[in-house]
């Protein structure tokens, strides 16, 4: 198992909030140190032949696991968890790559043979190391800096997160590396595909790479990477275009160049992680909007965003299964998928946490809502007969048993208190950024609640930097340099 990419930024917004220095690890040769758990025999190496006394040929058993194998990954995660239960801590059960230790307060998350750890005192970690170097001869590599592929820079609040460098290489491939060339919008133009030219015969769409310089697969697939990984900004384009990979035309193409030329010319955004300071916890915002694509079919687009604090934890978009036979019915199905992510993120933060502060967020007092301690998960819905429908008991009136279904789960959540279904005016739905495409000015003012630069939020740095190099140059890398990799607790 891998932990997913909520998991990642819940695990780095706790541990900020609990005042906790994050160190990276890596295990050389994770794998070796795993048995199979079976008997494994595989090809004998090219030119070592052995031969039995009757002369066939014998093959190699497999003593450790080997990278590739089937197994080799569960097997290694089963060596981790044994060995970090043996010495005390615990597996978190909704987030199994998850271990806390309780009383030293230090927590591990596992990707593979990466390893974040998050400690307050540095004798926990120093006892913590010198076991893991011990049993996988672990090679420390300092500070939070590169982790899987995501680059986090330390702040006086917390970690800004970008992917400059990947952006900067992506662009110089497809050669629309040019500064000279502004795209403040990764939408070539806020209309649907032509149908009339879409095509899915594998000979046109080979013509069109061969013409375009560029496998659409691959290039999708790196930007469906980046928009979950760092940039929930590109996330209805990416969506838009991955949806026709065997459906394409020049225009998809066309289209897949704009999200590229707009990542480069904005390739110093990111996210800012930061501890949660609130008392809110865990909070959505849900949005549908109704067949938006009816040429193409009758699906409605939705979208969520989940936060903890100022934090963003987990975003999607993507078509409803079904369509809708109305606005509400679209928002309701929305606003059900939503509630049931919602939940399991809540699920996995409540575990992972042991208290929460209670300070009003920026985010808070922006769009004017009401923080007032409880324990319920708030989502916020600009759709009133959605809202409505959340707390009624006319269940019986939806067409569908899909729908029925829907229906009832959330009203058991809604229920048992452990959800509340909040109205919020449509000029402060944030999550209406992630159902559709947008004009230049609206996606601007929109996306500096989920992505800026780390001069937007903290000014005074590149400053600082500028004073004290005396130039007016500041290189790519010397925003990390103001705060280095060493070991600096948030706050």
């Amino acid at each position: 198992p891998t932990p997913s990419a909520p998991a990642i930024r819940i695990f780095n917004n706790l541990a900020l909030t609990e005042e906790c220095t994050i160190r990276q690890y890596d295990a050389p040769v994770a794998f070796l140190n795993a048995t199979p758990s079976k008997d494994t025999v595989c090809l004998p190496i090219p030119g070592y032949k052995v031969l039995d006394g009757q002369g066939r040929p014998m093959y190699p058993r497999l003593k450790k696991s080997l990278y590739g194998s089937v197994e080799a990954s569960a097997r290694w995660h089963e060596v981790l968890t044994d060995f970090f239960r043996a010495i005390g801590f615990t597996q978190m059960i909704h987030e199994p790559t998850c271990f806390i230790h309780k009383e030293k307060k230090i927590g591990v998350l596992i990707y593979v043979d990466d390893l974040e750890i998050a400690y307050k005192n540095i004798e926990d970690k120093d006892w913590l190391e010198e076991k893991m170097i011990d049993a996988f001869d672990m090679k420390l590599e300092g500070g939070l800096n590169n982790y899987l592929g995501v680059r986090y820079t330390k702040t006086e609040a917390g970690y800004f997160a970008d992917q400059e460098e990947r952006i900067i290489n992506l662009a110089e491939r497809l050669n629309v590396a040019d500064p000279k060339h502004i795209s403040n919008s990764p939408y070539q133009n806020v209309k649907n595909f032509n149908t009339a030219t879409l095509t899915r015969d594998p000979k046109e769409i080979q013509k069109l790479s061969e013409t375009y310089r560029f496998e659409l697969p691959q290039i999708i697939g790196e930007l469906l990477y980046i928009a979950k990984a760092s940039r929930p900004d590109i996330s209805v384009a990416v969506s838009i275009v991955a949806s026709h990979i065997a459906y394409a035309s020049a225009e998809v193409f066309r289209a897949t160049l704009q999200i590229v030329r707009y990542l480069y010319s904005n390739k110093k955004l990111g996210m800012h992680i930061t501890a949660d300071t609130s008392i809110t916890g865990v909070r959505a915002w849900v949005d549908a909007s109704y067949m938006s694509n009816k040429d193409a079919h009758g699906y409605s687009r939705y979208g969520y965003v989940i936060m903890s604090g100022d934090t963003i934890i987990d975003w999607k978009t993507s078509h409803l299964p079904k369509s809708s036979s109305s606005t509400t019915a679209a928002e309701y199905h929305a606003l059900a998928l939503c509630a049931i992510e919602t939940v399991h993120v809540s699920d996995v933060y409540k575990e992972m946490k042991e208290a929460l502060t209670g300070i009003k967020t920026t985010l808070d007092v922006q769009l004017g809502i009401n923080t007032e301690t409880d324990d319920k998960i708030h989502i916020y819905e600009d759709n009133k007969p959605a809202v409505a429908a959340a707390y009624s008991n006319k269940g019986s009136t939806l067409q569908t048993r899909q729908m029925a279904a829907r229906f009832w789960q959330l009203q058991e959540l809604v229920a048992k208190g452990i959800l509340s279904i909040d109205h919020i005016p449509g000029e402060k739905q944030i999550a209406d950024f992630f159902t559709k495409r947008m004009q230049p000015g609206k996606f601007k003012n929109l996306r500096q609640f989920f992505v800026r630069t780390i001069e937007d939020i903290y000014p005074r740095i590149q400053e600082e930097i500028k004073e004290k190099k005396g130039t007016d140059q500041v290189g790519e890398l010397e925003l990390g340099d103001r705060w280095g990799n060493e070991d600096i607790p948030a706050g």
